[in-house]
This record gives structure tokens, C-alpha cells and sequence, in this order.
């Protein structure tokens, strides 16, 4: 760098701030900066340096091995702004947007400034100067996954949502705004419904109304803002790159308005907002892959911006905004233009489906669009469909018949307004107001599922025709009842059941997977079977026996149980929801709370497919882990038979046996090559034992033996006195005696009723 005579700066003695003065040491401490200036002006401190950039030998953009750069202090908190002063300095990525006639603003960091100036001493921030131009030149100040967008520097803020801006809105809406608070809101409203709208939400005092026009720009790769137009003129200008003719835009606007509304008058005093979308691709020649959004309010009346294109006028005794259609062919004066102000408004998209499956990151096309049947809306369900709700997935079918009452307030995530409604209206209304959920999107049924029927009346049918079109049922009503009609209803979608233990310190969830490729209730089944087996699930059904009385009956309980554990169990299930509705494998998931440390942790358990029998009228369903165990047993037992005692879950009702479990021959018994007599020692306490851990999910249903290999699985005389005496045993409480004969390879089922 050469050497300059700086003896003449006094930066301690000219700069106000001490920011300016760690800036003004650390530019003479830097071997390839100079300092050139420090001056006071408009409260700001100036500094002025002659920065060496590091180019190749014919840089693409062109900087200069030598540039000036003025850096503005203006308090001691935010950052200082960085100016490159040469007036042919070229555009590039990454500057600010500024005002006409303000030097290039170069953009240093992309991080919040708050967030990094902790760490930026004086000499970094020099140091990024250079490293920013060196960059600039060879055209790499932009990374591949940074966006394409230019920073707009405004504090005007409004939202609109960014479906209106890609596809705009229908020919028979109008896009209205309207001021609340700080924010102006955009809403597409049909032209019929504008006045009742405005009646509806009455503008404040002081504050305008909007109109909204959507414009769409050619395709650019190139950084097409780099200047605030302030005015309609510059506007006009700037739009003609991206083949827009504002102007005959405006026109076009003004004169439909008229002809739609058959006047203008009743828009006269609206101020219109230019919503521009502006297609941009990272090279020339690519397809474009992000819009960039810019808002330019015009600072005007639609009457006096009519006056200015010189469509519009004010005619004595004939009201204001009457059409002068035969001026509008007349050039524009582009004074008249230059005197409508022009400001930018910084967009926010509204909220949407879209944009909330944007934000959580969900990009899978298979779940986006999936209809949803949801049974049970108490403290976990309501949490869970929340979640996915303002996740932006799916359609969604409601069904509970449960009211909402002030006890559900302390762990449901609706408010005190909603008490008195029933649940599912409670959630509707909330998703419809709150989240971006329209009527179309929600199916409410205030009804027990359990009284849902294909047969049934009119409402009953309607329920059950709704479940019939879903894609995924859920199950949160933590109901043995509603989830075994569940299992055996025939929808064609698979089920998903989720539930937490009374004590709040396990959470399930069973999954039927593709094609329901195993059932509900034969998840429920291998469940109980891990429960009896696992030590660390040997408390699944503890209870906590501390009640709270919620009403003036003293049979008005509620068991004790805290909110953290629905909220903490909610947000590990949704986020399961979405793996399992892409992996589409069925699953049993136990979920546990634990204290020091604090955390939930996960207790997979492998899911088997299911063999099923016919006997007589009735359904026999058996776990493959539950046959090949049994096949161990007998083949490390040959050449005698052995046997046992088979544990399942028996349903009268419709006929259905579950074999889900066994114990193997007590120490008792005898066994020999061509015959078995079962024992007794131990085995009414182990029985008892299961039943209790899994609170009578595994119950005694009948009595298995092997026979050899080279012989029948048919009963002998024996085996049909055992099954007998099996008969009268179970015929006591109204079930059928059951046996099982294992051969090789293949088991044989024989049932007997009394």
C-alpha cells in the first residue's frame, strides 16, 4: 500500500463515538487500509479509507485494486454502514437498497447484527471490507443455499398471503386492506361483499383503506432493485425492465373499477398498493426458482392518482372520480407522475398451509395432502391435532362427543371462551379463527364413536362414510372399547392409536402400518406380551391415586396428572406421525418420562405378523413369535411331548380369539414320547401375575401340547378328555374350551363349547 501523510487526522479529537475510534485505530493498524478522513455530520461520525483488494488479473465484476469507503457511525449499539464512494462503482449482490443519488451500500454480514458483534472486534470488521470486495470482483459474495433475494430496508410492514402474490386473486374479488394496529392486512374479498366488509371491520380513525393490484415481472437473474423508487415516475421506469407498463396498468385498474362497481366514488379516498412478484433465477438462462415479492405503496388517493394519469377528474354538481375516457390515450406528464410519492412496505406472507409445512420442514409429497379421521380430542389428542394442524397438513374429520368443561383448561390447549362447547366445535372454531384451517379443510361429528355404524341413522351413516374416505385414522380416546371396534370396522385405512397410562409415565403408540398389515388389536395384544415380559415396563399400569374433585357431586373426580406430560408426549408423537406415515411400517412405540435426567426415551418393541384360523364360528389369531416360541420349545423337548398354558384375550362378541402368549410345562408335569400330563406348580401365581401387569390384557384361554415328529396333530382319546375338562373350566364364564396340538411345522386348534 503507499504511504500516506495522515498526520492532519485527529480521529480521538474529530469522532464523537468510541466505536469510531477502535475503527479509525484499527484502519492504521491494518497493513492493506488507509485512513484518509474523519469528519462530524447530521449527529453521525465519518470515516474515510483507501482499502487494497486482493483481484486476479482480469476480474469478471469490475472492482478496482483500489477502492475509497466511507463507514457511518451513527450510535455506539448497531452496525456501522459500510459505503463504497467511487460513483461508477458497479452493482452487485449483496448492497442495500438506497435512495436515488446515495452511494452503493455494501451488505457485509447476513447474520442479525445483534447476534455476531460480540465477536466482530474492530480489526474483523475492516477485514470484512476487504474480504467483501474480493469477493464482489470474482462474483462470489453469494452461496449456493443463501436466498435470492435483496434485502429491503424499511420498517413498513404488511401481510399478505404469498398464493395471492404468485397466482393472484379471482376475477370476482377484490383485494382490500385495511390498517389494524400497526400492520396492514391483505384480503381478497368477493366485489359484492366489500361494503358489508367494511362495515364488518371499520377503519380506524386516521388510518386508510387499501386496495391491492398484483403485477407480475419477466424472469431476471440480475439484482433488478437496487434504488427506492420514491416516486411514480422512477416506478414507471424501473418496471419497464421487467416488461411492466405500470401506467397502463394503473389505467386498466381505475377503469375496471369503475365498470365493475358503476362507480368510483366509493374508492376514491383508498390508496393503492402495488404488489409486485418478480421471478428470479441464480443464471441467466436458468428457471427461475424463487420470486422475489417488493410492495410500493403509492402515496395518494386512487382519485388523485387518476388525476395524475389523467383518467380521473372532479366535475362540478357530478360527485368526485367521474371517467374522462377520451384522455386516456393523452401521453402522461411525467411532472404530474413525479408528484405521487411512492414508498416501499416490506411483505409477510400470511399464514397457510403452505407456508406452515414450509416452516416445520415438511417437504414429503405423500403426507402433505392425506385426510385425516381423529376420534378422541381430550388433553392428548386435542395437542397432537394441534401440532399437525398448524403444521399445514391435511383435511381433517373431528369426532368426539365429550363437552368442554374448566377442569379440561389445565391440560387442553384451548381457552377459558370455549368452555360449554362441545370439543369438536371448540377445535374447529379454534383451527378456523387461529390457525389458516377453512371450513372445507374440517368435518366435525359431536358423536361416541362407538356409536358409529354404516347402518345406523342418518348422522351414524354420514360419520361412518367420512371415516370410509381418510387416509389415516387416529385413535386418541385412550378407550379399550373404541379402539377394539376401531381394529374390526372395515375402513380401508390404517389406524393409528395413541394413549397415555394413568400414572402419565408411559405413552403408546400403535401403528397398523400399509394396508393394515397388522391389526389394531394384535398390536394391543404384543404389547401386553412385552409388558408381562420386560422389568422396565413391569409398572405400565401403575395408577396414581390422587383424585381432585371438579364438580359439586362427590363422584365429580379427576385423576391428578400434569400438563407437561401431554405437552411433552404430544410433540414426540406428531413428529412420529409424520416418520411412520412415510416409513409405513407397523410399529408399537412405548414412550417413557424420566426424572434426573429429565427426558423422554423411546421403547421399541418388533411387531409380528399374524397367522389366522377358522374354527367352527369363530377367528383364532396368533402372533408368528408366539408359534415359532412355541415350535422352540417343543423341538428342545423332543422326543417327549410337552406343553402348557396358552394367554390371549377372548371377544365374545364377535367371535375372536387372540393366542398372543404362553407358559411352557410346570416342573410338575410329566412327559414322555407318546404322552403329556400338564402340572399345576406355580402356575395359578404366574397367571395372576401376568393378568395383573397387564390389567387383564393377557388372561388364561386354553391349554396347548406338542406331539412328536412322524405323527398326527390330530386329538387323541386324551387329548379330547383335556379339552373336556378345558370346556367346563371356561364355560363357567361364558367362553369356549381351547387346545392347541403343535407338530412339526404346524399346530392344529380344536375348540369346544359347552
Amino acid at each position: 500500500m503507499d504511504n500516506y501523510d495522515n498526520n492532519s487526522i485527529a480521529p480521538d479529537k474529530i469522532l464523537i463515538f468510541n466505536k469510531s475510534k477502535k475503527l479509525a485505530n484499527a484502519i492504521n493498524k491494518n497493513r492493506y487500509s488507509y485512513l484518509t478522513n474523519c469528519e462530524r455530520r447530521d449527529n453521525k461520525d465519518l470515516i474515510t479509507l483507501r482499502v487494497e483488494v486482493e483481484l486476479p488479473q482480469r476480474p469478471p465484476i469490475p472492482i478496482n485494486h483500489v477502492e475509497d469507503i466511507q463507514i457511518e457511525v451513527t450510535n455506539e449499539k448497531d452496525i456501522p454502514n459500510v459505503f463504497a464512494i467511487r460513483e461508477d462503482f458497479p452493482e452487485t449482490i449483496h448492497q442495500n437498497i438506497i435512495f436515488p443519488g446515495d452511494p452503493k451500500w455494501l451488505c457485509l454480514y447476513e447474520d442479525p447484527w445483534e447476534e455476531i458483534s460480540s465477536t466482530i472486534t474492530p480489526e474483523l470488521f475492516i477485514e470484512r471490507i476487504r474480504e467483501w470486495l474480493k469477493r464482489a470482483a470474482v462474483n462470489e459474495l453469494h452461496l449456493q443455499d443463501q436466498p435470492l433475494e435483496p434485502y429491503l430496508v424499511t420498517k413498513e410492514k404488511i401481510i399478505i398471503s404469498e398464493d395471492i402474490l404468485i397466482n393472484g386473486i379471482s376475477r370476482e374479488d377484490i383485494l382490500v386492506g385495511m390498517q389494524v394496529g400497526k400492520l396492514i392486512q391483505m384480503v381478497p374479498i368477493l366485489r359484492t361483499e366489500v361494503e358489508k366488509y367494511r362495515k364488518n371491520f371499520p377503519q380506524e380513525e386516521g388510518k386508510s383503506d387499501f386496495l391491492g393490484l398484483v403485477v407480475k415481472g419477466e424472469p431476471t437473474y440480475t439484482r433488478m432493485i437496487s434504488q427506492f423508487p420514491n416516486n411514480l415516475y422512477l416506478l414507471s421506469d424501473l418496471l419497464e425492465k421487467v416488461g411492466l407498463h405500470i401506467c397502463e396498468i394503473l389505467e386498466e385498474y381505475i377503469l375496471d373499477l369503475n365498470k365493475q362497481f358503476k362507480k368510483i366514488s366509493q374508492f376514491e379516498n383508498y390508496r393503492l398498493l402495488i404488489f409486485l412478484a418478480l421471478p428470479k433465477c441464480r443464471n441467466e438462462g436458468d428457471e427461475p426458482k424463487k420470486n422475489e415479492y417488493w410492495v410500493f405503496a403509492i402515496d395518494s388517493t386512487i382519485l388523485e392518482l387518476g388525476k395524475a394519469l389523467d383518467i380521473l377528474d372532479s366535475v362540478k354538481g357530478l360527485g368526485s372520480g367521474i371517467l374522462l375516457e377520451e384522455k386516456k390515450t393523452q401521453k402522461k406528464d411525467s411532472d404530474s407522475l413525479k408528484k405521487i410519492d411512492v414508498y416501499a412496505i416490506a411483505p409477510i406472507f400470511a399464514q397457510s398451509k403452505s407456508l406452515a409445512r414450509k416452516s416445520s420442514g415438511i417437504t414429503n409429497e405423500e403426507i402433505i395432502n392425506k385426510k385425516f379421521g381423529i376420534i378422541g380430542l381430550g388433553a392428548l389428542g386435542s395437542q397432537i391435532v394441534m401440532n399437525l394442524a398448524k403444521q399445514g397438513l391435511g383435511e381433517l374429520i373431528l369426532i368426539d362427543n365429550d363437552l368442554l368443561l374448566p377442569h379440561n383448561l389445565a391440560r387442553h390447549p384451548l381457552i377459558n371462551r370455549f368452555v360449554g362447547l362441545s370439543k369438536v366445535d371448540a377445535i374447529y372454531k379454534s383451527f378456523v379463527e387461529s390457525v389458516f384451517y377453512s371450513e372445507d379443510n374440517i368435518t366435525t361429528y359431536e358423536m361416541n364413536y362407538l356409536g358409529v355404524s354404516e347402518n345406523g341413522d342418518d348422522l351414524q351413516k354420514k360419520c361412518y362414510s367420512s371415516l370410509a374416505s381418510t387416509d389415516v385414522i387416529f385413535d386418541f380416546s385412550a378407550s379399550r372399547a373404541v379402539s377394539q371396534k376401531l381394529a374390526l370396522d372395515e375402513f380401508s385405512a390404517p389406524r393409528l392409536s395413541a394413549y397415555l397410562t394413568p400414572s402419565g409415565n408411559y405413552c403408546v403408540v400403535l401403528y397398523e402400518g400399509e394396508n393394515r398389515s397388522v391389526r389394531l388389536d394384535d398390536l394391543e395384544q404384543q404389547l401386553m406380551v412385552s409388558i408381562s415380559e420386560k422389568y422396565e415396563l413391569n409398572n405400565f399400569w401403575k395408577t396414581s391415586q390422587e383424585l381432585i374433585q371438579i364438580a359439586g357431586s362427590c363422584r365429580d373426580l379427576s385423576r391428578v396428572m400434569s400438563n407437561d406430560f401431554f405437552l411433552g408426549y404430544s410433540g414426540v408423537i406428531s413428529r412420529l406421525i409424520k416418520n411412520i406415515l412415510v416409513d409405513k411400517k407397523p410399529r408399537i412405540s412405548v414412550f417413557t418420562w424420566q426424572e434426573n435426567p429429565q427426558c423422554i426415551s423411546e421403547i421399541s418393541i418388533p411387531v409380528n405378523k399374524v397367522h389366522v384360523y377358522k374354527q367352527k364360528e369363530w377367528e383364532i389369531r396368533t402372533s408368528e413369535l408366539t408359534f415359532s416360541s412355541l415350535s422352540e420349545i417343543r423341538k428342545e423337548r423332543l422326543p417327549n411331548e410337552t406343553g402348557g398354558i396358552l394367554l390371549g384375550k377372548m371377544n365374545h362378541e364377535r367371535k375372536i380369539i387372540h393366542i398372543s402368549h404362553f407358559l411352557p410345562s410346570p416342573p410338575d408335569s410329566k412327559e414322555w414320547p407318546m404322552a403329556y400330563i400338564r402340572g399345576v406348580q406355580g402356575l395359578e401365581k404366574q397367571i395372576d401375575k401376568i393378568s395383573d401387569v397387564t390389567k387383564n390384557g393377557l388372561n388364561y384361554i386354553g391349554e396347548w401340547h406338542s406331539h412328536p415328529d412322524n405323527t398326527s396333530i390330530f386329538p387323541s382319546k386324551e387329548d379330547l378328555i383335556a379339552l373336556g375338562w378345558a370346556s367346563e373350566y371356561m364355560s363357567a364364564i361364558g367362553y369356549p374350551g381351547l387346545m392347541a396340538i403343535l407338530g412339526k411345522d404346524k399346530i392344529k386348534y380344536l375348540l369346544k363349547e359347552e
